[in-house]
């Protein structure tokens, strides 16, 4: 008899009834979780390349630079144009006037955004398989509650992803220096001031690079808990 209770008392700690009769076990919720990270980490990266290729609004940061007046027009825009297209796979040469190193550090930008495309499929195809998987591991009637509680957490792990990237915007020009480290040991990416690299994309424009990217990933976690507020009401999903 003992030995049953300590067996109850255990199923109890791993799991507990919703609404519905439908028990939620641990294992979900670590799923859950895991999910919601990959979600989160997607959101993200999906952010950042669609402020990579948007060569309007990056036109427009140039020219606040006055990179215009430094180099001409239609010389910048021709250059930035080039630039974008080569470093995505889309072209495969460069502005003729920069210089070998600068051509160096732009191929290697080139490979690491490739590879980072490569992973980021990947990580689609992957989140895909295991969402899929894991929401018909379960009956249809749990399915919306399931949903629910992806969207809670994925917002709270895109909250938390959004603060971390959030105080390199405050020592912007140190991890500004540490990722080019981290990613490009062979130190091809200092340059001089009057460079065509540097006179195109002035430590700033990164920087403004980077916040618009934790402002529109700082929206979806706006948008993501209004939706989770409305769906958990429109369902009666219990806090747990």
């Amino acid at each position: 008899m003992r030995s049953h209770k300590r067996a109850s008392s255990a199923s109890r700690a791993d799991a507990h009834q919703l609404k519905g009769g439908w028990v939620f076990h641990s294992h979900d919720s670590v799923l859950i979780w895991v999910i919601s990270i990959f979600l989160a980490i997607v959101l993200v990266l999906s952010v950042a390349d669609f402020v990579l290729q948007d060569t309007s609004w990056q036109l427009k940061e140039i020219s606040s630079q006055d990179t215009f007046g430094r180099m001409g027009r239609d010389e910048a825009i021709t250059a930035h144009r080039q630039v974008v297209m080569y470093i995505v796979g889309k072209a495969t040469e460069l502005p003729v006037a920069m210089t070998l190193d600068e051509k160096s550090h732009l191929t290697d930008v080139r490979v690491l955004v490739s590879r980072g495309m490569v992973s980021f499929m990947i990580l689609c195809i992957l989140l895909s398989i295991g969402g899929i998987a894991f929401f018909m591991m379960h009956d249809s009637k749990v399915r919306m509650s399931l949903f629910v509680r992806v969207v809670q957490r994925f917002t709270v792990a895109l909250a938390i992803l959004i603060a971390i990237l959030g105080i390199g915007a405050f020592t912007f020009s140190s991890s500004f220096d540490t990722f080019h480290e981290i990613f490009f040991p062979q130190g091809n990416w200092m340059f001089s001031p009057d460079s065509m690299l540097i006179t195109l994309y002035p430590e700033t424009f990164f920087l403004h690079s980077f916040l618009r990217v934790l402002g529109f990933s700082l929206g979806a976690v706006v948008i993501g808990f209004v939706s989770s507020v409305m769906l958990k009401r429109l369902m009666s999903v219990e806090h747990f």
